[in-house]
């Protein structure tokens, strides 16, 4: 091959190449939801940043859990794992505290709405979220 050939086959590579990682970034954008459950397994909750349900709703939400509860050696644990699939994670999986938080595999069903023997003030918060 010459070396004018192989030239414009390397540029033709590059712009394909960029082409492609702009068409995954854009096409490929994902919109993450983060689930969280107790250590005790009798709390689960969502975090949907896109809806408007962030980070910072869900630790209040788990020590109301806690003092309803009265146990206080729950944890609250991650059941997600970092996404580095998504360009766009990327910072966030490095700097986020929700990584700082231990790691549980998620239960089978979920207790989004805690027990139904929790007091009914919890209850009747917990239907209202809905």
């Amino acid at each position: 091959m010459s070396r004018a050939r192989n030239r414009k086959l390397i540029k033709i590579t590059l712009v394909l190449g960029v082409l492609g990682f702009a068409y995954w970034c854009v096409v490929g954008y994902t919109l993450p939801v983060y689930h969280y459950e107790s250590s005790d397994r009798g709390m689960a909750a969502l975090e949907v940043p896109w809806k408007g349900l962030h980070f910072d709703n869900v630790q209040p939400r788990f020590d109301e859990y806690k003092a309803a509860t009265g146990n206080s050696t729950a944890t609250l644990c991650r059941t997600d794992t970092r996404n580095w699939t998504d360009p766009h994670l990327w910072w966030e999986n490095l700097t986020h505290p929700r990584w700082d938080l231990p790691y549980i595999p998620p239960s089978e069903n979920p207790n989004y709405h805690y027990s139904t023997n929790q007091p009914a003030n919890l209850q009747s918060a917990s239907a209202h979220e809905g």
